[in-house]
């Protein structure tokens, strides 16, 4: 049995056929592969091919490195290291051989779902010589094989993966600014790159699974890269070429947005001491945010129509979406139901844009064939907008079940790179009542006709907190980038305390979130929901 929160978005799944006795059942959902019985003997040690080798890492850094540029300038192995781990090697030929069409990644070269399998074995074997000895390098290949795991639907071991990648990472300090220590200036680089990709990383993972996040800003006070790279990504129009650096840099700022999000929203006691006043302060603050992440975006990353983005800036937008969804849609209720926040912002029309804006993302990517180059994020955005259609597709609106086909054709694109995507489209087809997942037999029409009920909490809590989303102090570098100037205009703030250097470097949110922990009524705490899951 296995825990998955409220921003996963599984607690609106209650009316599938899968909930019984309080818990999910998703033992027949999504491929399945044979398990051996004989397992191979994996040599750790030996590598591929020379020219599979060059084959799998110009892969990786044509298609993902661009999105979570994980290396300083597309460099395997720094001054200080010298060299390339077998570890590390293994770990992006794993990730690679998701995307590659030569059979010699496969176990078997008959099924393509095994592509990377033996890389991740020696993978595997290799890290278990690696954790007395921490090193950037095995943080990065934890965060790749962290990646690959979820991408083959081993969730479990994805999550443990990532974990010890934070873990590892603030072993060695990478939450903390080394500008002034005694490191080459490439070091440097490279440590903030590597800790950022953590940062997204544990996010982004949060948001998945429902769980709280690792790191806390008030304890990182790393500076963004700003040494960028040589090469650009595919530029959207002529003269604007875009830069990994722009591109990453508002990745961190969107998934910053996001964490803030989750804690406020999505985390167990976050809205259960909350008033309707605090409450639509939150939402009105948050959303203020997104906008103006939005607004801030230089030319090079907005996406134009008619235009071909690349997938780097395709996956920022799906997030920015995605974030902009998970605010909104607990404040949005069933048809016949009295929301019980009241507030200015239309949540009900912001949720079907933000929904209907990321299928306009989704189809220009059909139409270039980029789906299968996504990281295996991408397949939660998909599956939580594909349950605001879902909803709508239950008052049997045409346009709503054409939209939630065209989720589930993106999946199943997207499944031929990330198995896991199977899951998620099986489970939107039951809900929408398409099809058994074992016997593939129709669902009968009335299940088309339950509603899915978005609100976390039916009943507004009596107690009431100063509740302000930006925690202080709230640690994110601004120089040379002067994102987070604005502050929040209608909060008084609590006076604290600040280092000048600290000060200096980054901006700290002057509004104050007052943590209260109180007792919580039985009656008001919200349900928990295990979901099994078979391995």
């Amino acid at each position: 049995m296995r825990y998955l929160g409220k921003s996963s978005g599984y607690y609106l799944l209650q009316s599938s056929r899968t909930y019984q006795n309080g818990a999910f059942h998703f033992a027949n959902y999504g491929k399945r592969r044979k398990r051996r019985h004989n397992p191979r003997q994996v040599d750790p040690f030996e590598l591929p091919p020379k020219d599979l080798s060059e084959h799998l890492i110009v892969l990786y850094f044509q298609h993902f490195y661009p999105f979570l540029p994980l290396f300083f300038q597309r460099r395997l192995f720094s001054s200080v290291e010298q060299e390339v781990t077998p570890l590390l090697l293994n770990s992006i030929y794993a990730v690679a051989s998701r995307i590659s069409d030569d059979v010699r990644v496969r176990s078997d070269p008959a099924v393509p779902d095994t592509a990377g399998d033996v890389f991740f074995e020696r993978a595997e074997k290799l890290l278990d010589e690696s954790y007395d000895k921490p090193s950037i390098s095995t943080v990065q290949s934890l965060l790749l094989l962290a990646s690959h795991q979820h991408g083959a639907m081993r969730s479990a071991r994805a999550w443990l993966y990532s974990g010890m990648a934070f873990r590892m990472a603030q072993d060695l300090g990478l939450h903390r600014n080394c500008d002034y220590w005694n490191l080459p200036p490439e070091e440097c680089e490279r440590r903030k790159r590597v800790f950022w990709c953590c940062y997204v990383v544990d996010r982004l993972g949060s948001a998945m699974y429902g769980r709280a996040t690792t790191f806390e800003e008030r304890d990182c006070d790393v500076p963004f890269p700003s040494v960028d790279d040589d090469e650009t990504l595919p530029s959207v129009a002529e003269g604007q070429p875009i830069r990994i650096l722009d591109n990453f840099i508002n990745l961190i700022k969107i998934c910053d947005i996001l964490g803030h999000v989750l804690k406020n929203i999505y985390y167990v006691r976050s809205l259960q001491n909350t008033g309707a006043k605090q409450a639509d302060s939150v939402l009105n603050i948050l959303n203020k945010r997104l906008q103006q992440w939005h607004d801030q975006l230089p030319s090079s990353l907005r996406i134009q129509a008619k235009s071909s983005p690349s997938v780097a800036v395709c996956q920022l937008h799906m997030i920015y979406y995605t974030t902009l969804i998970l605010l909104h849609r607990p404040f949005t209720r069933g048809p016949d139901q009295t929301v019980s926040i009241p507030s200015l912002l239309p949540s009900a029309s912001i949720l079907a844009s933000a929904a209907d804006s990321m299928l306009s993302i989704l189809d220009q990517m059909f139409e270039h064939n980029q789906l299968v180059y996504v990281l295996n994020f991408s397949v939660y955005y998909i599956f939580t907008v594909g349950l605001i259609f879902v909803r709508d597709a239950s008052n049997h609106e045409e346009p709503a079940e054409s939209k939630l086909n065209k989720c589930m054709e993106a999946l199943n694109k997207i499944e031929t790179t990330w198995i896991t995507a199977s899951k998620n489209c099986q489970i939107l087809a039951e809900l929408a009542g398409y099809h058994h997942p074992e016997t593939g037999v129709l669902w009968s029409e009335d299940s088309k006709d339950r509603w899915i009920d978005f609100s976390l909490d039916p009943q507004s809590a009596p107690i009431t907190t100063t509740l302000d989303p930006f925690e202080a102090p709230d640690i994110i570098p601004i120089k040379p980038f002067g994102y987070w100037e604005s502050s929040l205009d209608d909060w008084n703030p609590l006076s604290h305390q600040e280092d000048a250097h600290q000060k200096g470097q980054h901006l700290i949110h002057t509004d104050q979130h007052v943590d209260v922990l109180t007792g919580v009524a039985e009656s008001t705490k919200l349900p928990v929901y295990p979901i099994f899951v078979s391995n």
